[in-house]
Order: structure tokens, then sequence, then C-alpha cells
């Protein structure tokens, strides 16, 4: 009985989330992918000048070792004229928006869906 009762649970959670593999929607499931691809490429290309990714964990306080070596590699960066590139949340990626914000007035934030941390910095 729980056994049945398990997999009825995840069959229900795979179409909430996944979407009836068999809809005819999905068929073009691929395309919108795609075309988030294409329009993520065409915002970046056009930020004039060469560009750093700088992704970590969310959770090091502001006191932690790696918040201040992010920050400090951040604003090395920017002060050469680098651009950087955060995923806009706590932690590491803060530490870069901060680090970036002393030499540029705007660091880019993408901002992404995390399922176990979906707060963003004011940076």
């Amino acid at each position: 009985m729980t056994s049945r009762f398990l997999q009825q649970q995840t069959n229900q959670y795979c179409l909430n989330n996944m979407g009836n593999m068999g809809d005819s929607g999905d068929t073009w499931r691929i395309f919108r992918i795609l075309a988030e691809f294409v329009e993520g490429f065409d915002t970046l290309s056009s930020l004039g000048c060469p560009s750093v990714s700088i992704f970590g964990s969310a959770r090091p306080p502001e006191d932690h070792e790696d918040y201040k070596l992010a920050r400090s590699i951040a604003a090395r960066l920017s002060e050469h004229g680098y651009g950087i590139i955060t995923g806009g949340g706590p932690g590491i990626m803060e530490a870069a928006n901060r680090g970036a914000a002393m030499w540029t007035a705007s660091p880019l934030a993408s901002i992404l869906t995390c399922p176990l941390n979906s707060t963003q910095t004011p940076m």
C-alpha cells in the first residue's frame, strides 16, 4: 500500500512540476528554452567589456574569509575594466556585487530562481 501511494505521489509531483510529457505544449518546450538562451546571450554580448561570472554559496556571512576574498577579487577585476556578473543572491554573490560596486556603478546581477534560497540582495 505504501509503495503504491509513493508512486502515485511521485507521478503527481512530476505532472505538476514538469508537465505531462505527452502534452503537445511540451513539443515546443525546447524552443522556449532556446529562446531564453538567445535572449541571455544577446544581453551579455551588449555589455561592452570583458566580464567574469562569480557564483558561490549564499551562506557565508560578511565576516567569512570566502566572502572577503570574493569581494576583493571582484573589486580588483572591476578596477581593471572587467564586468562582474553574479546571481544576485546573498553570500559570495553579494560580496562580488559589493566589490564591483567599489569601481563601477552597476555590477550585473542575474536573478535566478533557486528553490532553497529565493532572497535577493539590495546590491
